[in-house]
């Protein structure tokens, strides 16, 4: 598990892609000449078969969906008494799984309408070595859906707390209220994104005082704005 979390970090994901690269598609930042064109591509959507930087936007999320199968798969093994444990593992394992499938959907889906037929992602639910077909978008939603549900029904039966009020580096049950508040909110699911938000509101989570905002992101600070922090 920790190593599925250390996968966030890549440049492929939360590191650069998933955080700068929107922002170069868009006229959110103009290309300098001191970047020598090694995001020119991004920068006028000229992609290409061996472009490192897209392929990286979908490789490195499928590497932590393939991690989460294999967790999920082998997490069985457990031994009954350790049923806690594994549902502490389970929830995470699955929480991930939904996330990064929505994630690779918000990149590569040709919509986000909740039961679009147009094409969106292969779905994978199994650690193997095939050529999925890309799944709807509708089926790539109910995946996450599910996913996130199961999540958060083995996170109602934990054998210790996911986070600390110091260490909020883990996905926990208030975490998957707000992907599903996320994921909903893209869907047009109002009636979903309102609930699960206000779950996430009424867990004890409010905004930080300006005095705390900056050290979010200049310090190893946690506020208790802080759902979930890589």
């Amino acid at each position: 598990l920790n190593g599925i979390y250390s996968g966030f970090q890549s440049g492929g994901y939360f590191s650069l892609a998933y955080g700068t690269l929107p922002d170069m598609m868009s006229d959110n930042l103009a290309e300098n000449v001191e970047s020598l064109g090694n995001y020119r591509s991004t920068v006028d959507w000229l992609y290409v078969a061996n472009d490192g930087t897209i392929s990286g936007v979908w490789a490195t999320p499928y590497s932590i969906i393939n991690d989460c199968n294999i967790l999920l798969t082998n997490v069985e093994n457990f031994k009954e008494a350790k049923a806690g444990q594994r549902n502490r593992l389970r929830g995470q394992a699955l929480a991930i799984r939904a996330l990064a499938h929505f994630d690779l959907l918000r990149y590569f889906g040709q919509s986000y309408d909740r039961n679009s037929t147009e094409l969106g992602v292969p779905i994978k639910t199994e650690s193997n070595l095939d050529e999925p077909a890309r799944n709807t978008v509708k089926e790539v939603y109910d995946q996450v859906y599910a996913d996130l549900a199961q999540a958060k029904l083995f996170m109602n039966s934990i054998d210790q707390n996911i986070n600390t009020e110091t260490d909020r580096s883990r996905i926990d049950a208030i975490g998957v209220d707000a992907i599903m508040a996320r994921v909903a909110y893209y869907a047009k699911d109002y009636t979903t994104a309102i609930s699960s938000a206000t779950a996430v509101i009424n867990s004890g989570m409010s905004l930080a005082p300006l005095s705390d905002f900056e050290a979010i992101w200049t310090a190893d600070f946690i506020a208790n704005e802080v759902i979930w922090s890589i």
